[in-house]
């Protein structure tokens, strides 16, 4: 039907955060005082296309960036918050993911099971909720 060729709907969700946290660990190896602050930002954004009432898509980006100064480990016997090391311990992160979900109602499809299975068996269920669990 015309309606139905129409039907066009679209999403986007974009959200950030940022964080500049302030260290609490002094390194005595290396002099600096409160040596394990933070740098940290990043996002994701999420893009969903319903073109029919039976298919949806989904696209995600998501990015994070970590910047810590030195690491947040310390040794209780040099004292609270007390660190020993030489140079700081840059564990310093650069990380994307991407992702695509893809559902289509289909007509009466039911999952196939297997006439074998050396595992569980997975109970029969409608095709409407197959593929919400197999996106999980």
């Amino acid at each position: 039907s015309r309606a139905e060729k129409m039907r066009l709907v679209r999403a986007l969700r974009i959200v950030g955060f940022a964080r500049n946290e302030e260290g609490w660990v002094d390194n005595v190896g290396t002099g600096i005082e409160n040596s394990n602050s933070l740098v940290q930002y990043g996002g994701r954004a999420i893009l969903q296309w319903e073109p029919t009432d039976r298919f949806v898509a989904r696209l995600m980006y998501s990015r994070e960036i970590a910047n810590p100064h030195d690491s947040s480990l310390t040794n209780p016997l040099r004292g609270e918050f007390v660190r020993l090391s030489d140079r700081p311990d840059l564990f310093q992160s650069d990380m994307a993911n991407y992702n695509a979900t893809f559902e289509f109602q289909f007509d009466g499809a039911r999952p196939a099971l297997p006439a074998r299975s050396d595992g569980p068996m997975i109970p029969a269920m409608s095709d409407q909720h197959l593929f919400k669990v197999c996106r999980a």
